[in-house]
């Protein structure tokens, strides 16, 4: 019946409104629209929301069909095969024009055009397909964990052939960018040693990706907690100032809040205190019970707990578990304390030469890990842990290096 068609189109198309990624819905609007080049439009779009549907080749070959018949028929034919009603109107003057393509919407083009990007439907696939392949080109070259200005240079070049938006680009790469700088973090913190390039390769990177503060922010602040660790791990303390009587010629380097688990026969409690750390001693002070001093001598052992640190001494008095603000920093001044007054700081370096993880091993180690702990799946504060421990015997080769979050490593120690 004349009309039918039409009515169907405009149900249709209010239906496509509610349902805009049903591709059925987009099918039967191809088939009902009376402008050929709106149904060509309609295919690409199908593609783009389910590439599998089982009924695309039946619609290219009724779009081919059409196309043949609408070549053969006169003018007057096609008017009279139409029907005594006239075909429905097309309503181009308020239709929206791309502006990549610079081609006017049809009338199923205007309801799948992006208005915020002001492309048409084709045009937005075309420019989806070019950002996975920028994308993919991305993750290829940035695989050592590096860009440098001439494959990046190769890249926005790549970019430009492809009418690619440069915020938008950046932004579709954004989650991987950010990725990159997360993995570029953990490679460099080796051996609790920060590689001293690692600013300005950052901020080089955030600025060229066009990194916002809110994301990079908390890589910064994690390169400063490393930072701090690894100065302190080479002898670079800071002096504090100290409410503590100090002896003359004695320096503060840490003044931290503690609790000492006290064991007696009949209970186990927690001492309130703190910590003080100086170049000449370890004291714990206690406005409760007192204090002790812990001569560096006296220290043969600190292990690094979640919480604490456990302090194995030469003798009874101060012997035990500390629950500290800083577990890490407590651990990171207390080893560095005793192994200076007991002139051994640089033992630790004599060493990197067998505990250094190779790059290469390192890269396979993420890939196989996924860039997370293997234990928890956090994925920041990564650390790269033999599995047979270094001071076992452990080498550093794939199979027995794995990726850790900080806290696991840290439970699990010297622990195979």
């Amino acid at each position: 019946m004349p009309g039918k068609k039409e009515l169907a189109y405009q149900r249709l198309e209010a239906l496509f409104q509610s349902n805009p990624s049903d591709p059925n819905i987009v099918l039967w609007l191809a088939f009902t629209t009376p402008d050929l080049q709106d149904a060509e439009s309609a295919l690409p779009y199908i593609i783009s929301i389910d590439p599998n549907n089982s009924n695309l080749p039946k619609a290219k070959e009724w779009l081919a069909s059409e196309k043949r018949k609408r070549l053969e028929q006169t003018p007057t034919n096609r008017l009279a095969q139409l029907g005594t009603s006239p075909p429905m109107p097309y309503h181009y003057n308020n239709l929206p024009v791309c502006r990549k393509c610079g081609k006017p919407s049809g009338v199923f083009g205007a309801l799948v055009f992006n208005r915020l990007t002001g492309r048409c439907v084709n045009c937005e696939v075309a420019n989806k397909q070019a950002l996975e392949r920028f994308k993919a080109t991305f993750l290829n070259i940035t695989q050592d964990n590096d860009l440098p200005e001439e494959k990046w240079n190769r890249l926005a070049a790549s970019a430009k052939a492809d009418s690619l938006n440069r915020a938008e680009t950046l932004n579709f790469i954004q989650d991987d960018a950010v990725r990159l700088l997360e993995r570029i973090v953990s490679f460099a913190n080796t051996g609790d040693i920060l590689n001293e390039a690692i600013d300005s390769q950052l901020q080089k990177l955030s600025t060229v990706l066009a990194i916002p503060d809110n994301r990079i922010q908390p890589i910064i602040n994690q390169v400063r907690r490393l930072r701090t660790l690894s100065d302190i791990r080479q002898g670079k303390f800071t002096t504090l100032d100290s409410d503590a009587f100090l002896e003359s010629g004695e320096l503060c380097y840490m003044d931290m809040g503690a609790k000492y688990l006290k064991t007696t026969a009949r209970q186990s409690y927690k001492v309130h205190g703190r910590f003080l750390a100086t170049n000449k001693k370890l004291r714990f002070l206690s406005s409760t019970e007192g204090g002790v001093e812990i001569p560096w001598t006296s220290i043969m052992r600190v292990s690094l707990t979640n919480d604490g640190v456990l302090l194995e001494l030469s003798r009874k008095a101060g012997n035990g578990y500390y629950d500290v603000v800083d577990p890490w920093i407590a651990e990171a001044t207390i080893t560095t304390l005793v192994r200076m007054n007991n002139r051994h700081i640089f033992a630790q370096n004599s060493s990197d030469a067998t505990r250094h993880i190779p790059q290469n091993v390192k890269i396979a180690v993420w890939q196989r890990d996924q860039g997370k702990c293997v234990q928890c799946g956090a994925k920041d504060y990564l650390e790269y842990d033999h599995i047979i421990p270094f001071s076992l015997g452990g080498a550093s080769t794939v199979q027995n290096v794995q990726v850790l979050c900080r806290k696991c490593n840290l439970a699990k120690s010297n622990k195979i």
